[in-house]
């Protein structure tokens, strides 16, 4: 909103009374967006990169969910059919993508490297 009758209004609609808030410039809002849950606010709003890992973490826990029921459907199917060999492998992928969020990224340094990191195990999804 453009003036500050409106401003007044989202701020009553949208903000508990008491709360802190900050109006900030659209300048002021960085254009990427791919880790808007990293943002902070100090003097501007900064992308916390700590955070920001985090939010890449989650993207990988979504990305394999539905690997993991695919994996647990076989599971149960190989189980059935007693096919051992077929229970371990499936066993060793299961903890493939359990481990998936262990990934090391102390090593990032910044936004674009962490949009690169994309593991292996995922990329069917």
């Amino acid at each position: 909103p453009a003036d500050q009758e409106k401003i007044d209004e989202v701020i009553e609609k949208s903000i508990p009374e008491g709360a802190e808030y900050k109006i900030v410039k659209a300048s002021d809002i960085p254009n990427d967006r791919d880790f808007r849950e990293a943002w902070e606010y100090a003097s501007g709003v900064d992308i916390n990169l700590e955070k920001a890992k985090e939010v890449q973490r989650n993207r990988w826990r979504q990305a394999r969910q539905p690997l993991l029921q695919e994996l647990d459907i076989k599971f149960l199917i190989a189980s059935e059919q007693e096919n051992v060999g077929e229970i371990n492998i499936i066993k060793e992928k299961k903890q493939i993508l359990r481990d998936v969020t262990l990934t090391d990224l102390s090593s990032v340094n910044s936004l674009e490297e962490l949009k690169e990191i994309w593991p292996e195990c995922l990329l069917d999804s």
